[in-house]
C-alpha cells in the first residue's frame, strides 16, 4: 500500500509541471488548441497501458504488467531532462495590450487566486467528471468482461476505444473553444458534459449486441466525456490564475480529480457487487450532469476578460 501510494504521489507531480510549461510557452488565444494536442499524450498512454497490460496478463505473469511499463519512464525522464527548455523569450509578445492595462491593478494574492470560489467550482466539476473518467478507465474492462463474457485481453481491446476517442476529443474541444467560443471554455464543457451524461445513462439500456456497436458507442462516450476533463484540469487551470500560479492551480484541480478517482475506485466496485452494473451507470450519469451544472453556473459569471492570462 505504501509503495502504491508513493507511486501515485510521484506520478501526480508531472501534470502541474506540464500545465505550467504550457502556460509559459503559449498565450491565451492559442492555449485551447495547442494544449488539446499536447493532452492527447495522456490518452495515448492509456491506450498503450490497456493494450500492453492486457497482453502481458494474457501471456506472462501479472507482475510483469507493473515491471515492463516502468522501463519507458526512465527513457522519458532522461529525454525531458536533456531536451526541455524554460520559457522562451518573447513567447507572449503578441498578447493584447489590454492585458497589461488590466494588470495595472494590484495582482491577487496567491491565496486569493488559488482558493477563489470560481476555482472551487472548477475543482468540484473536476471531481464529478473524474468519477466517470476514471470510472471507465478502471472498470470498463471489468464490465465488458462480465457482461459480454470476454477475456481480459478482449475486454482491454474494446476498452481502448474510450481513450482513443478521448484523444480526438481533447484536441478537437480545445480547438473549438478557441475558435468558436473565443477561449471561453465553460459553455463548451457544460454542453459536452450534459451530452455525455445522457449517453452514459443509456449505455446499458441499449441493445448493443455486436462488437462494432459497443465500440462505436464507447467511442461516442469518449468523445463527449474526455474532452471536458482535459480542458478542466489543463486549459482552465491556466486561464483562472496568473501564469506564475498555473502550476499550483493545476495541482489543486488535479487533487480534486484524484478525489473523484478515489470515490469511483471504491464506490463503483461496491455498487456493482451489491446492486449490479445497471446501478452504476445512473450514478455516473448523475455525476456528469452535476459537472455540467457546475460549469454552466461558472459560465454565467465568467467573461473572457476574467482570464488571468
Amino acid at each position: 500500500v505504501v509503495l502504491w501510494a508513493l507511486n501515485g504521489f510521484f506520478q501526480s507531480m508531472g501534470w502541474p509541471a506540464c500545465v505550467r510549461a504550457m502556460a509559459d510557452w503559449f498565450p491565451l488565444g492559442k492555449r485551447g488548441r495547442l494544449f488539446g494536442l499536447f493532452a492527447t499524450s495522456y490518452h495515448a498512454g492509456n491506450i498503450s497501458a490497456l493494450l500492453l497490460s492486457g497482453w502481458i496478463c494474457a501471456t506472462m505473469h501479472w507482475r510483469n504488467a507493473f515491471l515492463i511499463p516502468s522501463i519507458p519512464l526512465f527513457a522519458v525522464a532522461l529525454l525531458f531532462y536533456l531536451g526541455f527548455r524554460n520559457r522562451p523569450a518573447g513567447a507572449h509578445s503578441g498578447e493584447s495590450q489590454t492585458v497589461e492595462k488590466r494588470s495595472a491593478a494590484p495582482p491577487p494574492s496567491a491565496f486569493g487566486a488559488l482558493f477563489s470560489w470560481r476555482l472551487l467550482l472548477v475543482g468540484l466539476s473536476v471531481s464529478a467528471m473524474s468519477v466517470v473518467g476514471y470510472g471507465f478507465l478502471f472498470w470498463a474492462p471489468t464490465y465488458l468482461a462480465e457482461s459480454r463474457n470476454l477475456t481480459a485481453f478482449g475486454a482491454s481491446k474494446q476498452s481502448l476505444f474510450l481513450p482513443l476517442a478521448g484523444a480526438v476529443s481533447v484536441a478537437f474541444s480545445g480547438w473549438v473553444t478557441d475558435v468558436f467560443f473565443h477561449s471561453r471554455r465553460m459553455p463548451a464543457i457544460a454542453i459536452m458534459s450534459a451530452v455525455a451524461a445522457l449517453l452514459v445513462f443509456l449505455f446499458p439500456r441499449l441493445p448493443l449486441t455486436h462488437t462494432w456497436q459497443v465500440v462505436a458507442y464507447l467511442s461516442t462516450v469518449g468523445l463527449f466525456a474526455y474532452g471536458p476533463h482535459g480542458l478542466l484540469v489543463g486549459v482552465v487551470a491556466m486561464d483562472l490564475v496568473p501564469r506564475e500560479m498555473s502550476g499550483r492551480a493545476a495541482g489543486i484541480l488535479d487533487a480534486f480529480g484524484y478525489l473523484g478517482a478515489m470515490v469511483t475506485g471504491a464506490g463503483t466496485g461496491w455498487l456493482a457487487q451489491h446492486h449490479g452494473w445497471p446501478a452504476v451507470f445512473p450514478v455516473w450519469s448523475a455525476s456528469l450532469l452535476l459537472c455540467a451544472l457546475l460549469c454552466a453556473a461558472n459560465a454565467l459569471s465568467w467573461r473572457k476578460d476574467d482570464c488571468a492570462h
